[in-house]
């Protein structure tokens, strides 16, 4: 399947004096088949070690580290004698500390280009491995997101670029387009953007399928949970914030997270579960979104203490979490808790994907609650999701009405492309994910500069 990180690599392979490749991402997201397909494309040869399966192989980058010791244990482990035009793959280097402080003698020496993988776990167990800063080209790998959905499932890039200019230029879908595509991105919504669950929709058409290698890769999470995390009490806490998620999205739509709920009985709170949501986050299974008290600038400050929502990274895993009754709900578009709470998931994370620093504001005094806030490239954005029969956007509109440093006002729901009267930008379910990425402003030109080096000039 094509992904977009394709084309990161290769721009990394025609870069210039590139340093090694370190591919960063959750669990099971594509990095080891991403990087191998580029070295089946551009190498004459690839030298593949993964340290979880061979952990033998981890006595290569133990004691000397010179690049010259390391390719003559190389050449012995794989028969080689020359190691031009070939690629030298790490995969899963977090488990191995002693690879990591190689890579600035193998990438200065030049012989081989160097790729790893390494997943994102190493930050949640605490590794204390330094990556070489000067000496990697860092990217990151998230889930597949609905565009790569779509092409998964035989769309052109032509297509989705039509759908793009849609978005952009505020233009209407036709009716037959608009239902067909909300329809695709609700089983999206619930068959994730995990490859495996993909591959095997997209091969089949079969939900049953997804939900096989959906139930495989919680399987998979759970050995991790159990590999990594060595405090048995801890690992507890972990498995017990992630099996509260459901029981938390159930409270009401647009609740914030509560430790006290994680455990019901065991009056824990936050000194307890705190460690373990950081975990999860930090294993890029979730997403945290705080809390706003102000819709105004700068965000960061204005965080209100310790409340925040939680996202689960892929939806397909949420849904599985839900269980396959919130499938069916989800693409019959019926308004109920779980359903609502699992769409608004997915917008969340298609603007975290944009690159878009997402927070969120809730007032009781002021009854108000708006889903999204962010900077959308130089401007204050809102947004409100409606994900079922009940489409008045009420927070939204009286946000409108009472904050005038808001740009942007968006409602996204299942209807078409439209600006109402009160300045609204209404976006169907799929809208955000065509949405700008978020780009780094530019500073404004130093037009002075001449003038004040002159100005400045002693002998003038």
């Amino acid at each position: 399947m094509e992904r977009k990180i394709d084309r990161v690599l290769e721009d990394w392979f025609k870069k210039e004096n590139h340093k090694a490749l370190v591919l960063r991402g959750p669990r099971q997201v594509g990095k080891t088949y991403a990087i191998r397909k580029l070295g089946a494309e551009r190498y004459d040869s690839v030298i593949e070690i993964n340290f979880e399966d061979r952990p033998e192989y981890r006595t290569i980058f133990e004691d000397d580290l010179s690049a010259d010791a390391i390719f003559e244990k190389l050449s012995f482990a794989f028969v080689k004698e020359s190691f031009r035009g070939c690629l030298l793959f790490l995969d899963e280097i977090q488990s191995c500390p002693g690879a990591f402080s190689a890579l600035k003698p193998l990438v200065e020496d030049g012989r081989c280009d160097i790729a790893c993988s390494e997943s994102v776990l190493s930050e949640a167990v605490g590794d204390s491995r330094l990556t070489p800063i000067g000496s990697v080209d860092l990217e990151y790998m998230a889930p597949m997101d609905f565009e790569e959905f779509l092409w998964a499932m035989g769309f052109s890039h032509a297509q989705t670029e039509t759908i793009r200019l849609h978005i952009s230029e505020m233009k209407p879908f036709d009716g037959f387009i608009l239902r067909q595509l909300n329809d695709l991105f609700k089983r999206y919504v619930v068959i994730g953007g995990m490859p495996a669950s993909v591959s095997a929709y997209a091969r089949t058409r079969m939900y049953t399928e997804s939900y096989e290698e959906l139930g495989r890769i919680m399987k998979l999470l759970s050995d991790d949970i159990g590999r990594y995390v060595r405090n048995p009490t801890d690992r507890v806490r972990i498995e017990q914030c992630m099996d509260s998620i459901p029981r938390q999205l159930s409270r009401e739509r647009n609740a914030s997270f509560l430790y006290s709920e994680v455990s019901i009985d065991s009056g824990y709170g936050q000194r307890e579960f705190g460690p373990a949501i950081s975990w999860l986050e930090g294993a890029g299974i979730v997403d945290l979104r705080r809390n706003i008290k102000e819709i105004s600038e700068p965000f960061e400050v204005k965080t209100n203490g310790n409340v925040f929502k939680i996202y689960v990274k892929d939806t397909g895993v949420l849904v599985y979490l839900l269980g396959p009754a919130v499938a069916k709900g989800v693409m019959d578009g019926e308004f109920t808790i779980n359903n609502g709470a699992v769409i608004e998931d997915a917008i969340a994370e298609a603007l975290i994907g944009k690159g878009y620093r997402v927070h969120y504001y809730s007032s009781s005094p002021r009854r108000m609650e708006l889903d999204f806030v962010f900077n959308y490239n130089g401007k204050l954005a809102v947004v409100e999701v409606k994900s079922g029969r009940k489409k008045s956007a009420k927070s939204l509109n009286k946000a409108l009405s009472e904050d005038k440093a808001i740009d942007i006002a968006i409602k996204v729901s299942d209807s078409n492309i439209s600006v109402d009267e009160n300045g609204v930008r209404h976006y169907p379910l799929f809208g955000p994910s065509f949405f700008e990425d978020s780009a780094v402003l530019e500073l404004p030109p130093m037009d002075y500069l001449d003038e004040l080096k002159a100005a400045l000039d002693p002998e003038r």
